[in-house]
């Protein structure tokens, strides 16, 4: 369960299928938000605009190394991921528990409350993340570049499965019990206002909460024989004489009881999809990693456009060698223990692509014409090249 929490809260991410986006390239770009086509000189306007590669006194000749970093994280996924990692340890008690026929306490018993809905969240759309590297070698000579860059991207997207997620006895795993435990009455009367403030917060999971812990034939407990837990008096008898018996405070029991309130009504809808699911041990949460790196070789060249002074016409010719990665993840999987970033389903194709870019600096044709504005269109591999995947 650990690997499921960490997994999920650091890396989940997503990116399209179907299109990489224009990717910033170069510092100056970069610090212009990517408004650089209508500007575009030195050797990485072949990138930006092959119309800015034309001849000028301000433009010259030259080579540009430009590196890029980017990582984008949308959804709050941070905040969210940084909550279900304060719960892994004790998630991980709940899943002992499970697989052991052993009980849970007010604590676990309030993590698996909050746990589940934090882990709900991560299906939300608009969560994810995004990683990308830009990097290369650009030269340009009077009107000519040649070019070498290559656009990284990686995505992680996160589906969690939260209908799997019964604790009971389902596939050869033991499931939640209190056979050490008397669920009729309390051991201790110290407890009595504690354990009915939990029966309260209890109640508001629904009545599928016994199903999801005890499967068909209930928790067994001390006193329970067949039949075993049945209602929420029961449950939080039982989980009350636990933490009697285990150290833990009336103080302590109300907290879990004001957590396990807190976050009933969004919890309740998941627990009644639940109980008629499985078991951890057969959950599908899985993780979800898209790569795809292109690695561009263009040769670029400009003409200047009699026509209309101040105009140039850019283009570029390209093969581009694009390698694609895609593989899932299965982290509660027992038999899935490979990495999640060794990605096993690769592809790799070349393909030919074109650009071509327009450039206008008005005031040449127009030199009054005030705040000196450039006109800038490119259009980047026009022939829409595809790749395997």
């Amino acid at each position: 369960m650990k690997r499921l929490i960490i997994i999920t809260a650091l890396l989940a991410l997503s990116v399209s299928s179907y299109a990489e986006q224009w990717q910033i390239l170069g510092t100056r770009p970069m610090g212009m938000g990517g408004a650089f086509v209508a500007v575009a000189q030195g050797p990485i306007a072949q990138y930006w605009n092959p119309g800015g590669l034309v001849k000028s006194a301000a433009n010259v000749s030259g080579m540009e190394i430009p590196v890029g970093v980017n990582a984008e994280f949308t959804g709050n996924i941070i905040e969210n991921a940084s909550q279900i990692g304060d719960m892994a340890d004790k998630f991980s008690a709940i899943q002992t528990s499970q697989r052991g026929g052993t009980p849970v306490g007010p604590e676990q018993m309030s993590a698996f409350v909050k746990t589940l809905t934090l882990m709900n969240d991560m299906n939300d759309p608009g969560k994810g993340a995004l990683f990308e590297i830009a990097g290369g070698v650009n030269f340009k000579f009077s009107k000519v570049a040649l070019s070498v860059n290559n656009f990284t991207s990686m995505g992680l997207n996160p589906t969690i499965d939260v209908i799997n997620i019964g604790l009971s006895n389902v596939g050869g795993v033991s499931g939640i019990k209190f056979t050490a435990y008397n669920q009729s009455s309390l051991d201790n009367a110290s407890y009595t206002s504690a354990a009915g403030t939990l029966k309260t917060s209890l109640d508001g999971l629904g009545a599928s909460l016994i199903p999801l812990l005890c499967g068909t034939n209930n928790c067994t407990t001390l006193d329970g024989g067949v039949n075993g837990i049945t209602d929420t008096t029961q449950l939080a008898n039982a989980i009350a004489n636990f933490a009697n018996a285990n150290g833990i405070t009336p103080a302590q029991l109300l907290d879990a009881a004001s957590t396990i309130s807190q976050y009933s009504t969004e919890a309740q809808p998941l627990i009644t999809a639940g109980a008629s699911g499985a078991p951890y041990s057969e959950n599908t949460s899985n993780l979800t990693v898209a790569g795809a790196s292109f690695m561009e070789i263009a040769a670029g060249y400009a003409w200047d456009m009699k026509m209309l002074s101040g105009l140039s016409l850019g283009a570029n010719l390209k093969m581009i060698n694009g390698r694609t990665a895609l593989t899932s993840f299965h982290f509660l999987s027992e038999g899935d223990t490979k990495d999640a970033f060794t990605l096993e389903d690769t592809k790799s194709s070349w393909r030919p692509a074109a650009d071509v870019g327009l450039l206008w600096n008005v005031r040449s044709k127009y030199p009054n014409f005030p705040l000196r504005p450039k006109i800038g269109l490119v259009i980047r591999n026009i022939n829409s090249p595809r790749f395997d995947m």
